[in-house]
């Protein structure tokens, strides 16, 4: 029996609704009629944050994002797979509620995620369609954005894809908000 990675994402409500000034927000109705919001989007006026990640057997690059928070530093964790995480829906966006050994704090805002999908070598081609029935999908890793999320669950089923069985480690990227100097 594979295990699987411990997340723990507490208060997993799907009806999340920002004030009306929040223009970034972005909705879906799910099956049930239910509206579903995380909450997203960049703060004008500010520089974007510019990491250079080590994505271990994927490579490397470089993420960049805009901030959205006016005072705020990028903050990048690793864990070992299984990991835990304490990280909660709040208006919206998925807040850490608990410090870790990784470094995240509360209050920081998860960014980005390592996931893992099932995709094909290459493009969309007959060539591609075709090796799909042959065996030949695999699991390929991405790096999620968190607000670009259409429900609590996307967020959720991102995190947990990462699993011992495809992976060594999760990449986490948090905005943390901090006061000016």
């Amino acid at each position: 029996m594979a295990l699987l990675p411990l997340v723990l994402l507490t208060s997993p409500a799907l009806v999340v609704r920002p004030p009306a000034s929040t223009p970034a927000a972005m909705t879906h109705t799910r099956g049930s009629g239910r509206q579903v919001t995380m909450q997203g989007g960049a703060l004008k006026g500010r520089e974007p944050f510019s990491l250079s990640l080590d994505l271990g057997k994927t490579g490397k690059g470089t993420l960049r994002f805009k901030p959205s928070v006016l005072h705020s530093e990028a903050v990048v964790v690793r864990y070992k797979v299984p990991f835990g995480l304490n990280v909660e829906n709040q208006n919206g966006r998925a807040i850490c509620t608990k410090d870790g050994p990784g470094g995240e704090r509360v209050g920081d805002i998860l960014r980005y995620t390592t996931y893992f999908s099932m995709q094909l070598p290459g493009g969309e081609g007959v060539v591609d369609t075709v090796a799909s029935f042959g065996g030949m999908l695999s699991w390929k890793m991405g790096l999620f954005d968190v607000d670009s999320a259409k429900s609590w669950e996307e967020v959720v089923d991102k995190l947990v894809s990462n699993t011992p069985e495809r992976t060594d480690e999760v990449v986490l990227v948090f905005e943390r908000p901090n006061q000016p100097e």
